[in-house]
């Protein structure tokens, strides 16, 4: 598969598949490398925004150098569908990744859902809350710190983050088959 046939100027569908498996395996690890430094050095503050940046660069990264990776078995050519179907994969394996990671970690370590769950009531306290609606916001809070939520969750938002990177990245990074008529 080192370069495409001649005659129908096209890769297999099964190729997008493939890039995105191999770069959403790549960003995943990564990614989940950097969160687990962050984590053992004391610089997560589990707010959500500590490493969120972080990812988004990676993914963006991921999805260059994944659409640089299409292209060269391409004749230097990808669509903007091609762009966004390889960040769909990538972002789906990507977020099964991260997510079989974050069971592992949790496994290793059972106090980050306690440590969530402290700095989740310490926001609810700084917004004023109290009585009945912080109960039921800690109560709707409590709801997601499930280690089989945070998977499902991680997938999600890791599919959304690569489809939106995607989305954006593929009015630059296409560079579609000149036409013979034009």
């Amino acid at each position: 598969m080192n370069s495409i046939e001649k005659n129908t100027n096209e890769l297999p569908k099964a190729f997008r598949l493939k890039t995105g498996l191999r770069f959403g395996l790549i960003v995943s690890l990564i990614n989940s490398l950097i969160g687990i430094a962050l984590y053992y050095s004391g610089l997560v503050d589990f707010s959500g925004n500590s490493n969120a940046w972080i990812s988004l660069l990676l993914t963006g990264l991921g999805i260059y150098l994944a659409s640089e990776h299409y292209k060269k078995f391409s004749g230097g050519w990808m669509r903007r569908t091609d762009v966004l179907v390889t960040a769909f994969w990538m972002g789906l394996f990507s977020g099964v990744i991260s997510s079989v990671l974050v069971f592992i970690q949790m496994k290793i370590d059972p106090s980050i859902l306690e440590k969530m769950k402290t700095i989740m009531e310490y926001e609810l306290e700084k917004q004023n809350m109290e009585g009945e609606v912080y109960d039921q916001a800690l109560k709707i809070g409590e709801l997601f710190m499930h280690p089989m939520m945070l998977g499902i969750v991680t997938v999600i938002s890791s599919l959304f983050t690569s489809m939106l990177v995607g989305f954006v990245l593929g009015f630059f990074l296409k560079k579609e088959p000149e036409s013979p008529f034009s």
